[in-house]
């Protein structure tokens, strides 16, 4: 996946998706936890030292979530992400089952139990983090670590504080949750998504009519994903010394007139098949449409050839 965003131009971040332990998961996917550690740290060596990676496709540390994840492994990844300045992506108060897991096994609540161990710091990037105790908000705050609002899917788990979060000052961005997971890869849409989830939660039930106004949602979708990703001196705004990474967006789509706010065509009508022209590090990807970098339609072709067979194997 790194070698592939790599040659096609892309900026991100891979990790591996780490268990450890837990009798559901199939055995192909369980290690122990020195592999899952090494192999965590190996990755992240590898790309930061890889040529080009460290400048645009890096590795972060990974932990699955806190069930697959014995204490043991979940204080060495804390440990190592600091002696190597990288993040761990977590999954973290994303069911109430895991509550239920955590309470059960260590009497805490999730984020309560990172806190007791060590690993609850800025270099904990939380995924989801929708069932967030009084508590739990206070530690996000007082400790600093990053999170990800999936509007598509969180709000199924449960009514998701994304502007309390914001407006405290955690550094949180927005994210697909990957395919198929309730919703777009758009994440224009789940700009849309979410700012109507915050005006259900957080605004509505108190009269507040407009709870994240159009320009707060851009830089929620902006500077907070790039602040997440602890980018936020490199990309993330349009500003001299940054990095060259700009969406071009047609305005003259019939569903935009007339414009006479742009900030609020951008944040409400905007979709991801508006975006004519697409530059990482200052390199087009992507021009009127066509990608430059890949193939597409050897793309197609390849897994018209592929899918039949994987579908075959899934159970």
């Amino acid at each position: 996946m790194a070698r592939a965003a790599l040659d096609t131009g892309l900026r991100g971040f891979v990790s591996l998706s780490t268990i450890a332990q837990g009798e559901h998961w199939p055995k192909s996917m369980i290690t122990t936890t020195k592999r899952a550690h090494d192999a965590n740290v190996g990755l992240v060596k590898r790309w930061q030292g890889a040529k080009g990676g460290s400048a645009r496709v890096q590795a972060w540390l990974s932990l699955r979530q806190i069930m697959p994840c014995p204490p043991e492994l979940v204080g060495a990844m804390a440990e190592s992400a600091r002696k190597l300045g990288v993040k761990v992506h977590t999954h973290l108060c994303e069911g109430v089952y895991e509550i239920d897991y955590a309470l059960a096994k260590f009497g805490k609540r999730p984020a309560e139990y990172l806190a007791s161990i060590g690993a609850r710091d800025r270099h904990m990037h939380c995924a989801h983090s929708v069932l967030l105790s009084e508590n739990e908000m206070d530690l996000y705050v007082r400790h600093r670590p990053s999170a990800c609002h999936c509007a598509f899917n969180n709000y199924h788990i449960g009514p998701h504080r994304h502007f309390e979060m914001w407006r405290r000052g955690i550094a949180i961005g927005l994210g697909t949750d990957g395919a198929a997971a309730w919703g777009s890869l758009d994440i224009f849409q789940v700009a849309h998504m979410t700012r109507i989830g915050q005006q259900a939660v957080a605004g509505t039930p108190y009269a507040h009519r407009n709870v994240m106004p159009s320009e707060e949602i851009l830089k929620v979708a902006t500077n907070g994903g790039a602040r997440a990703l602890g980018l936020e001196k490199e990309i993330g705004s349009l500003e001299v010394g940054k990095k060259a990474d700009i969406l071009l967006v047609a305005r003259n789509q019939l569903d935009q007139m007339p414009i006479q706010d742009v900030y609020f065509v951008a944040a409400n009508i905007v979709v991801g098949r508006d975006v004519r022209t697409v530059v990482v590090d200052g390199n087009v990807v992507m021009q009127d449409r066509e990608l430059l970098t890949v193939d597409r339609e050897e793309i197609d072709r390849r897994l018209a050839e592929r899918l039949p067979g994987l579908m075959e194997r899934f159970d």
